[in-house]
C-alpha cells in the first residue's frame, strides 16, 4: 500500500493509475488499517518519510465552556418547549397562540360584550365537539378554567427555564452547566407531576 500526503489518498500496488503523485510513500497494512479508523479531529501526515496520525487538537478551555453553554441553553429551550406541548396537549404553536383569543372571547361572552361573529365561532366549536349537554356557558367555563391552568403551567415552565439559564450563563466551567441542567430537570419533573394531577378536562 502507498500513501500520498499531497492527495491524502491511498494507492494499492494492485491497481493501475495513469499517473501517480510524486510524494508516494510505502506503508504497511497495519498502518493502513489504523488510518482507516481515524477518530474525530485526527489527521494524517508524513513525517520523515513515515505515515503519522496527528492527534486531534485540544480545544481551548474557553471554547469548551462556550460550547457547553451553547448546548446547555439549547437543551433548556428544547425541554421547555416539550413541556409546553405536553401540558397543552399539542405541538401546534398556532393552536396554542389561539388560546389567548379564545380566552378573550369567553371573557367577552361572560361580560355580554361579545360580537355575533365571536359567539358564532364558539357555537361552531361546541357543535363540532358534539358533547351532550355542553352549553355555551359550560364551554366558556372550560375555556376560562383551561386558560388559568395553562397560565399557571407556563409560569412554572418560564420560572424553571430562567433559573436554569441564569445558572448556565454564570457557569465558569462545564461541570456547573451539567449540574444546572440536572437540577432544573429534577425541579421541573417534580413540579409538573404535581401540576398535572390537577389537569382540567
Amino acid at each position: 500500500m502507498r500513501f500520498s500526503k499531497a492527495t491524502c489518498g491511498f494507492y494499492p500496488e494492485s491497481e493501475h493509475y495513469p499517473t501517480l503523485p510524486v510524494d508516494l510513500i510505502n506503508i504497511t497494512e497495519a498502518e493502513y488499517a489504523q488510518a482507516m479508523q481515524l477518530r474525530a479531529g485526527e489527521a494524517l501526515d508524513v513525517i520523515d518519510g513515515a505515515l503519522v496520525i496527528v492527534p486531534a487538537p485540544v480545544p481551548a478551555v474557553a471554547d469548551v465552556l462556550a460550547t457547553a453553554k451553547t448546548n446547555g441553553l439549547a437543551r433548556i429551550a428544547n425541554y421547555s418547549k416539550s413541556k409546553r406541548a405536553q401540558i397543552a396537549g399539542t405541538t401546534d404553536d398556532g393552536e396554542i397562540a389561539g388560546w389567548t383569543y379564545k380566552l378573550q372571547i369567553a371573557q367577552a361572552i361572560g361580560a355580554g360584550t361579545a360580537t355575533v361573529a365571536e359567539i358564532a365561532a364558539f357555537q361552531s366549536e361546541i357543535d363540532a365537539r358534539g358533547i351532550i349537554g355542553e352549553t355555551m356557558a359550560i364551554f366558556c367555563q372550560k375555556v376560562l378554567r383551561n386558560a388559568a391552568f395553562y397560565a399557571q403551567a407556563v409560569g412554572l415552565i418560564d420560572g424553571v427555564k430562567r433559573r436554569a439559564q441564569d445558572a448556565v450563563n454564570t457557569a465558569s466551567t462545564p461541570d456547573p452547566v451539567e449540574a444546572a441542567l440536572a437540577a432544573a430537570k429534577l425541579q421541573a419533573e417534580a413540579a409538573f407531576a404535581a401540576l398535572m394531577q390537577g389537569t382540567p378536562t
